[in-house]
C-alpha cells in the first residue's frame, strides 16, 4: 500500500487563534457549540435574503453560495446525511471552562477538497462571530492569526493586523509513507465520542468490522463528493482484514452529551463511546486509511469534532 491509493484526497489542516474580549463560557463540549455558532454567522454574513431562516433549496445563487456548500450536504439514496466538507475541534480541555479577557484560545478547523475554496469566507464568518460574541454569555473574540498545518512544520497564513490571507501553494494532498513494517497490533483511543450507525442502528460496543466499514465510507463519500475523486477501495479484502482481528482488550464505555440545536431550537442528546480498545491482526492495507482517520476523524457528527481518535501501534514486525 503506498499513497497512490489514496490520490486525490485533499485536505488541509489549520489551527484558528482567538482572542477573548469578553468572558466567554463554554459547555461540556464546546466545539458544538462553536460549530452551530459558525454556521449562524456564515448564514448571516453571506445571505442575500432579509430572513436567516430563509429557505437555502429555493434560493437562486445556492450553487455558489459558501454556506449552503458547507451545511446543505444533502442525502444519498439511502437517506443518510452526506459528509460536511469540514471538521472543527476545540481542545477538550476548553469543556465548562471560561475564557477570561486577554486570553488565547484556540481550534483546529480541517477542509475537505473543494471546501479549501470557502477558506476566505470562513475566516470572515469567525471574525463577524467574535463581534457578535460566542456561548451562552455572547463573550466577544477577536481572531487573531490563522496557521497552515502540516506534518513538517507550521505556517502563518493570515494576520488580524493585515487582513491578507496568504494561502498559495500549499499541498493539500494526503500522504502516506509505508515503512513496510508488519503492524500485527494497535490500540484505538477514541478522544472525542465515536457515533457510529450499522443497519439503522447506534453502535453501543466495539465491533472493528463496523468501526472499518464506518471509515471507509466516509473517505469514500468524502473523496468523491468533496474532491471529485473515486477512491479503488478493495472492499472485500479490507474487510476480510477486518473481520479477520480480534478485540484483545475493550476499555470503552458509552456517554451522553446534550446539545442545543440552533436550527432545530431544541436541546438534543448525542451519545458515542469513549475510550479505547486493542485489535490484533494485519493492518498493513489498513494502514493509510487508519491514519487518514485520523485527521478527518470516523462516524456520525464529526463537523463539531465527533468520531476524533488515536491510533497507537503496539506491536510491530520489522522487515528485513
Amino acid at each position: 500500500m503506498c499513497a497512490s491509493h489514496i490520490s486525490g484526497f485533499r485536505l488541509g489542516e489549520f489551527t484558528l487563534y482567538l482572542k477573548g474580549i469578553e468572558e466567554i463560557k463554554f459547555n461540556r463540549f464546546p466545539s458544538a457549540t462553536l460549530r452551530g455558532a459558525f454556521g449562524t454567522s456564515l448564514k448571516s454574513t453571506l445571505c442575500i435574503h432579509s430572513a436567516i431562516n430563509a429557505n437555502c433549496e429555493k434560493c437562486l445563487i445556492k450553487k455558489t453560495c459558501a454556506y449552503y456548500y458547507l451545511f446543505e450536504t444533502g442525502t444519498d439514496l439511502h437517506g443518510e446525511n452526506n459528509p460536511h466538507p469540514f471538521v472543527i475541534l476545540l481542545p477538550l480541555e476548553l469543556a465548562n471552562r471560561t475564557i477570561l479577557p486577554g486570553e488565547i484560545f484556540s481550534f483546529h478547523l480541517v477542509l475537505f477538497g473543494y471546501g479549501l475554496d470557502y477558506l476566505p469566507h470562513i475566516i470572515y464568518a469567525f471574525e463577524n462571530l467574535g463581534k457578535k460574541g460566542l456561548g451562552s454569555r455572547k463573550g466577544k473574540f477577536d481572531l487573531v492569526e490563522v496557521k497552515f498545518v502540516n506534518q513538517e512544520a507550521e505556517k502563518i497564513i493570515y494576520f488580524e493586523s493585515d487582513k491578507i490571507l496568504n494561502n498559495e501553494d500549499q499541498n493539500y494532498l494526503f500522504e502516506f509513507h509505508n515503512d513496510n513494517g508488519v503492524v500485527n497490533q494497535i490500540k484505538i483511543n477514541l478522544l472525542t465520542p465515536l457515533r457510529m450507525k450499522n443497519e439503522g442502528r447506534l453502535v453501543t460496543e466495539v465491533n472493528f468490522k463496523i468501526f472499518i466499514i464506518n471509515l471507509l465510507r466516509r473517505i469514500s463519500k468524502i473523496a468523491e463528493i468533496h474532491c471529485g475523486e473515486e477512491i479503488a477501495i478493495d472492499w472485500p479484502e479490507l474487510l476480510k482484514i477486518g473481520e479477520e482481528t480480534k478485540v484483545i482488550s475493550d476499555n470503552t464505555y458509552w456517554k451522553e452529551y446534550k446539545r442545543f440545536s440552533i436550527r432545530q431550537k431544541q436541546e438534543m442528546l448525542l451519545g458515542g463511546l469513549l475510550g479505547n480498545f486493542e485489535v490484533q491482526g494485519k493492518f498493513r492495507e489498513l494502514l493509510p486509511y487508519l491514519y487518514l482517520g485520523e485527521i478527518i476523524h470516523v462516524g456520525k457528527s464529526t463537523s463539531f469534532g465527533f468520531g476524533k481518535y488515536q491510533m497507537q501501534i503496539i506491536k510491530k514486525e520489522e522487515s528485513l
